[in-house]
């Protein structure tokens, strides 16, 4: 059985332009509230190597594994329109700005799918309080919230060359492989919190460098979480196929590097694969 361990992420306050329409947020209640000086304070996610740093809304979306880090849609936050949090069903929908249709993912893993927001709340003669409020906690969290000023970019529609990753089906379920499509796919390593660098390349034991783009199938197979290794069989282009092992850590620049998985363009935003979470790496058919 694959295992594994939760990457921390660096999540820092979104500095909020003055000029940027208030959210409104549905309380645990029902009622709705316009928020007013505030910030997000957790939920999201510095895209440190896309122009500009912008931060993501992180979106664990279904069919991603039984296990808690999944396959993850990176949304900016300019295009979220909305999110809603059902806690019944334990999901939560994301309108995102461009698309048709909405994203959706699970509530059931701890600090999965959150979004926490600060705010000063006029408390009349008691003064101003900054209140916390959070989505995607059962107990006493918001129902949801809209962003009025969400945009789609002018340029949604993903570039560079098209791959395809089959994933599993979640838990023990009978369902037939899923495959999701990704664009401009590169290899994303941490180096540390908030610093990460997408490479055109991954390595396996002991210092073969394969690019992605050399690549015909990846079949991965047994995932070694301890050491962040997979053993995988490799077909490149060039005819050769090996029975290979994956590194999960490499030197950057002579500093340790982790691998976070194959991540690549999609309507949404950007996907993140995990190597755990999918079978086959392909270019699209």
């Amino acid at each position: 059985m694959r295992r594994l361990t939760a990457i921390a992420v660096l999540v820092l306050p979104i500095i909020v332009a003055a000029d940027e329409p208030n959210p409104i947020i549905t309380d645990s209640a029902g009622k709705e509230l316009t928020l007013k000086r505030w910030k997000i304070t957790g939920g999201t996610r510095k895209l440190s190597w896309v122009e500009g740093k912008p931060e993501a809304f992180e979106v664990r979306e279904l069919g991603s594994t039984s296990f808690k880090d999944g396959i993850t849609t990176l949304v900016p936050m300019s295009r979220v329109e909305s999110v809603v949090w059902d806690y019944e069903k334990e999901t939560m929908t994301v309108g995102v700005a461009g698309l048709e249709k909405p994203l959706v993912g699970s509530t059931k893993y701890r600090e999965i799918n959150t979004l926490t927001f600060e705010a000063d709340v006029d408390q009349g003669k008691s003064g101003v309080a900054s209140v916390r409020f959070r989505g995607g906690v059962a107990k006493g969290g918001i129902r949801g919230v809209r962003f009025p000023g969400a945009k789609a970019p002018s340029d949604a529609k993903p570039t560079g060359g098209a791959f395809a990753f089959t994933v599993p089906p979640e838990g023990k379920s009978k369902a037939a492989p899923a495959v999701h499509n990704a664009n401009g796919v590169q290899a994303l390593y941490r180096l540390a919190p908030g610093n990460e660098k997408p490479l055109s390349y991954v390595v396996f034991k002991k210092t073969l460098q394969v690019d992605l783009a050399d690549i015909k199938e990846l079949n991965v197979g047994t995932y070694n979480a301890k050491d962040r290794t997979a053993e995988c069989e490799l077909k490149r282009k060039d005819g050769s196929e090996l029975s290979v092992t994956l590194l999960g850590t490499i030197q950057i620049d002579n500093k340790p590097a982790v691998l976070e998985g194959l991540i690549g363009a999609v309507p949404a935003g950007y996907r993140l694969f995990p190597i755990h979470t999918f079978s086959r790496f392909e270019p699209s058919k």
